[in-house]
């Protein structure tokens, strides 16, 4: 652990359990070679703690990407960051899961369901785009036959 390493306590707030927001964070620090972890907070429905170590400047660009690079269904609403002194015992980048079996199935199926509204979602707004697409296609063909037929 070099000296200018510290230690983030991040608190984040918003739609960020049952959403896959976990991976998300862990996916993310990796690519910014952070150590640590994240899980949900207990006692609270919607938030989730992330506590990595690596220096301020890089930990800041995570955080930046958290916020920036989240995606429906996550939301995130408020992000707090309380820095400390790094204990080092982080080896990787992990999440935890919830040690109740019946929880950790709901937080998956909930998962599921989530991604599967935005896949439904998005699934129609590419079918409605493709409609209107082969409309303007027909118009475009029906044009085309009518002035030859006067000609």
């Amino acid at each position: 652990m070099s000296e200018d390493t510290t230690r983030a306590e991040i608190t984040v707030k918003g739609k960020v359990q049952r959403v896959n927001f976990r991976n998300f964070a862990k996916e993310t620090a990796k690519k910014y070679h952070l150590l640590g972890t994240t899980r949900n907070v207990p006692n609270y429905e919607e938030d989730v703690a992330v506590i990595c170590e690596g220096s301020i400047p890089i930990i800041e660009r995570y955080i930046l990407a958290l916020k920036t690079n989240a995606r429906p269904p996550i939301r995130i609403d408020d992000l707090q960051v309380h820095y400390t002194t790094p204990k080092g015992e982080f080896e990787d980048f992990t999440f935890e899961r919830s040690t109740d079996l019946t929880k950790a199935l709901g937080e998956r199926l909930d998962c599921v369901l989530e991604f599967m509204k935005v896949l439904d979602t998005r699934l129609e707004e590419i079918n409605h785009k493709l409609d209107g697409s082969r409309l303007n296609t027909a118009r475009g063909s029906n044009k085309k036959k009518h002035s030859r037929s006067r000609n």
